[in-house]
């Protein structure tokens, strides 16, 4: 499955889709963590300039709702995409969506085989796997999106019972929490396509104008500045580093 994701992902078929470059074993270099004889496999996926995931975005920024269900409308698309072709990413999660802080496009990344039970779908917890887990973890992603980046939830079970306690904050806070119902139907036959997800938040969105927005065009630049400060200091901390292991290497020949 990973090799399929791969063809998939190569060469940035889809916008939504980090780009996958390759697949290699490579010896392990870290003993501790393992047999040093084992060879890994590595997935080789294009770097997301002023990436961070989903979840650390949310946290930091608290963008309003329109920016939240954007973001999850380019996940909705990959996904899509990625049904369309015939194949499943068993784990979208937060941690597992890079949010390009300067221009709020999502991308869907690790193209793994493995699932995280917070996440994932009563019949993916049995082993089985169904084209539409795929709408109910994006529901449970998004839902950790509209509760500021924190998952409070351990199973399925306790996530129906969160999306059951949620009280809509407005018609478009509404609108979103019913397509969550939709897409976390027990029956995966009950559930709603991922094509009617995207249809539905287009629908709600207004993508058009979104772009046009003042409060949304304020919050990128934010986003922009901070990504810019903390390449700074990024660099400003390795060039210490660098300094630090010159000297260090200074005293040890003197």
């Amino acid at each position: 499955e990973v090799e399929k994701m791969l063809t998939l992902g190569k060469d940035g078929l889809h916008p939504n889709l980090v780009a996958l470059r390759g697949l290699e074993f490579l010896r392990n270099v870290c003993p501790e963590q393992g047999d040093a004889h084992d060879d890994n496999l590595y997935i080789f996926m294009d770097y997301v300039e002023s990436g961070m995931t989903l979840d650390h975005f949310v946290k930091q920024y608290n963008p309003p709702i329109e920016t939240i269900l954007k973001l999850m409308l380019d996940v909705a698309r990959g996904l899509l995409f990625i049904s369309e072709n015939g194949h499943i990413h068993s784990d979208i999660k937060p941690d597992n969506i890079l949010v390009d802080a300067s221009t709020l496009l999502a991308k869907i990344s690790d193209f793994g085989s493995g699932y995280t039970p917070a996440y994932s779908s009563p019949e993916t917890a049995r082993g089985d796997a169904d084209p539409t887990q795929h709408q109910w973890t994006w529901a449970t992603t998004t839902l950790v999106a509209l509760n500021g980046g924190v998952c409070s939830w351990k199973s399925h079970e306790e996530v129906l019972l969160f999306l059951k306690k949620q009280e809509a904050k407005n018609a478009l806070h509404r609108a979103v929490l019913d397509l969550c119902k939709g897409c976390m139907q027990l029956t995966p036959e009950a559930r709603c396509s991922m094509n009617d997800v995207v249809i539905r938040l287009e629908e709600v969105l207004c993508v058009e104008s979104l772009s046009d927005d003042f409060e949304n065009r304020d919050m990128m630049e934010s986003c922009r500045i901070q990504t810019e400060i903390g390449h700074i200091l990024l660099f400003e901390l390795t060039q210490k580093q660098k300094d630090y292991d010159r000297a260090r290497t200074y005293l040890n020949t003197a």
